[in-house]
């Protein structure tokens, strides 16, 4: 996964959370959180951008089926970026990457197949869930309950995404 926070030297992190006294495992909390609102939020984007541009016979069921999703991504951003404030961490989360994927893909987008976009989406949840699986398993005692709950709540969340994805494929 391509990471612009983690890309981030330590004094443009340090200047990101400027006025706050995280430190140790708050801070990798905070980093890991970053990092996962940094995937969910390209996620967002490239599943409001296949929303507008999805076609063919299937295309006011998807059309409709991705509102949805985009919706559901957005609250879980958002609880995400709520979480880290609430922790003490700054929220981050780049518009870098969105303009990465735009740009070089600008014309693909009326290429894509209809199967392609959602499997394009089911490999975003999948690094999502991943990542959120790995710092659950490395980091099982030292984070704090809210964020533990909002983590298992979002990988919840994701894999029920990628589920229903999948049922869109032929």
């Amino acid at each position: 996964m391509t990471n612009e926070f983690l890309k981030l030297s330590n004094d443009d992190k340090s200047a990101l959370s400027e006025g706050s006294t995280i430190h140790g495992e708050k801070a990798q909390t905070v980093t890991i959180l970053n990092e996962l609102a940094d995937a969910q939020f390209m996620l967002l984007g490239k599943t409001l951008c296949y929303h507008w541009n999805v076609s063919g016979p299937r295309f006011h069921s998807l059309h409709v089926f991705l509102d949805g999703q985009y919706n559901a991504l957005l609250k879980m951003l958002d609880t995400m970026a709520e979480r880290v404030k609430i922790i003490g961490g700054a929220a981050f989360a780049p518009m870098r990457q969105l303009e990465s994927f735009s740009n070089g893909r600008k014309h693909d987008l009326e290429k894509l197949s209809t199967n392609e976009m959602i499997s394009d989406l089911v490999r975003e949840h999948h690094t999502v869930i991943a990542t959120t699986e790995n710092f659950l398993k490395k980091n099982d005692s030292k984070i704090d309950p809210g964020t533990e709950d909002l983590l298992v709540a979002n990988l919840r969340e994701h894999q029920k995404m990628t589920w229903m994805l999948k049922s869109h494929l032929s």
